[in-house]
């Protein structure tokens, strides 16, 4: 078993293999680590596919099995053993579960990380148990229906239906009619369906301590998305999404980052989701308006001190995002 060096940040680089180097979380975590200069760092990108973006930023990279395979919580296991791995950072949603049930054994091989207990993270995963349990505790959210009760209790148009599990916009459609809902329901039967709620859209980047505490929470309005994603943002003060926050975390334990959606429309604020993991397009924001989010993390994990000024979130800043290319 290899043991974290005592003056590891001193004297030796932290190696932190960041998974899953293909999606806009990784290549963010990769940069938020890469551009700050408090701890001595190496960044490696693991991924199954070579054109990952992620391979291709950070300082070292690995070629990783893909999640599917037979094996590949020992395969992870033996290259985090191979490469001297201190810290793991899942930035893919699918692997989260499965390193939720393996954290026992990294540490076994001196790998430390930051997970979610894996009932929070099952939950979020379900949207449709995790709405019911918003409704059961009095959390304003959508009214959602699966393909068998939305006949039962015929909802008010329009709806938006989306997949009971996954992230993103990806197979998510907005429904006007009683014809169209009765084409959805033929064709996507495993569909989840809610009121659907027009208003300002926002996504609260939040970041639990070992306690479970949320110790960053910070709200920033989704001024325009595509493909889910924000390409334009701006972060904002606003008391009730703090409490929002508060409430959930006192419900649902997280130890870790994770993003929650919500919508505001008039004086009331509906929680849609959460993910239970690093945001996709605008963490950047908060980032660079103030909490560096994925170093926080990497503090949390190695027991190091956070002051108050590291996760305080300037209010109106704002971002705009635009593609660029990795030429190798």
């Amino acid at each position: 078993m290899r043991q974290l060096n005592s003056s590891m940040g001193k004297t030796d680089k932290i190696r932190i293999l960041i998974t899953g180097a293909g999606t806009a979380s990784a290549v963010t975590v990769i940069k938020s680590l890469k551009s700050q200069n408090e701890l001595e760092i190496t960044t490696i990108a693991g991924d199954p596919d070579p054109m990952a973006p992620g391979l291709h930023l950070a300082e070292e990279k690995i070629i990783l099995p893909k999640l599917s395979s037979t094996g590949y919580i020992n395969d992870l296991l033996k290259i985090c053993r191979d490469n001297k791995i201190n810290v793991l950072i899942p930035a893919y949603s699918k692997e989260l579960s499965l390193i939720s049930t393996n954290v026992r054994s990294l540490s076994n091989e001196g790998v430390r990380t930051l997970m979610h207990p894996i009932g929070s993270i099952d939950l979020c995963n379900n949207k449709l148990a995790f709405a019911s349990f918003l409704q059961k505790r009095n959390i304003l959210t959508p009214m959602t229906f699966n393909s068998n009760n939305i006949k039962e209790d015929p909802p008010n148009f329009p709806l938006f239906a989306k997949p009971n599990t996954g992230s993103s916009s990806t197979g998510t459609f907005k429904i006007d009619t009683e014809d169209e809902l009765e084409a959805s329901l033929s064709k996507y039967p495993d569909k989840i369906y809610q009121q659907f709620i027009d208003g300002e859209e926002y996504t609260i980047d939040v970041l639990s301590d070992t306690g479970g505490k949320p110790i960053v929470i910070s709200p920033r309005q989704r001024l325009s998305t595509k493909a889910g994603q924000s390409v334009k943002a701006v972060t904002v003060e606003d008391y009730a999404m703090n409490e929002i926050v508060k409430s959930i975390c006192q419900e649902i334990r997280f130890n870790g980052p994770l993003n929650v959606q919500v919508i505001k429309n008039g004086n009331k604020y509906y929680l849609i989701e959460i993910n239970p993991r690093f945001a996709a397009g605008g963490l950047g924001l908060t980032i660079a308006a103030g909490a560096n989010i994925p170093l926080l993390a990497v503090k949390l994990i190695l027991g190091l001190p956070i002051s108050e000024n590291e996760c305080v979130v300037k209010s109106g800043v704002k971002m705009t995002r635009y593609w660029q290319e990795i030429i190798f």
